[in-house]
């Protein structure tokens, strides 16, 4: 198939900026890979994880279906069906990156009517998310699930706990300038 479009936002040197994004996925599925991800610790957040899996099924889908080229971006509001309806199925929500995720978004769209396309985005993810967990366990735990994460574990992303940093620390200068200033004026 020759390469459909050009890049425009859905383009992986977008500029970075990150959103919660909720997928119709089961809770088995996303407790696997949330122990898998605590166990071995290869990324900082449950979150950057996701973005892997996006990422690699987004250039999978590229250089089978596009010349390894980008997708253009999907339609505004693009959506397909849920994942599944059994009572296991329900939205989880990770922080990722938005334009790894746009990648994804538009991979889909573009592939969706292809044999063995995905009825949405859910769906897609419904499958690559257990494939990594089992990818996770057979690398780091000879093929065994792992142990449940606490309830309570989180990562923290170093360049966003940098970015949050930054703001407190401007946030806090402008406060200290600000009383100096009411100081300095009421004297």
């Amino acid at each position: 198939m020759a390469a459909i479009g050009a890049p425009d936002s859905a383009s992986p040197d977008a500029a970075p900026e990150s959103r919660l994004q909720g997928f119709w996925i089961r809770t088995s599925d996303h407790e696997r890979l949330k122990a898998a991800w605590w166990a071995t610790q290869t990324v900082p957040t449950l979150g950057a994880l996701i973005s892997e899996i996006e990422c690699a099924e987004a250039h999978r889908l590229e250089q089978d279906f596009n010349d390894g080229q980008p997708f253009p971006p999907a339609p505004r509001g693009a959506r397909g069906r849920k994942a599944g309806d059994d009572a296991d199925y329900r939205m989880h929500s990770y922080y990722i990156p938005t334009t790894p995720h746009r990648r994804l978004l538009a991979a889909w769209w573009w592939t969706r009517q292809e044999s063995g396309g995905y009825a949405s985005v859910s769906a897609l993810m419904a499958e690559r998310i257990p494939a990594r967990a089992e990818e996770l366990e057979r690398e780091f735990n000879a093929g065994n699930p792992f142990p449940p994460a606490p309830k309570s574990a989180r990562g923290v992303d170093p360049a966003a706990a940098r970015r949050q940093s930054e703001k407190l620390s401007a946030q806090w200068q402008r406060a200290r300038e600000v009383r100096d200033a009411d100081a300095a004026s009421a004297e």
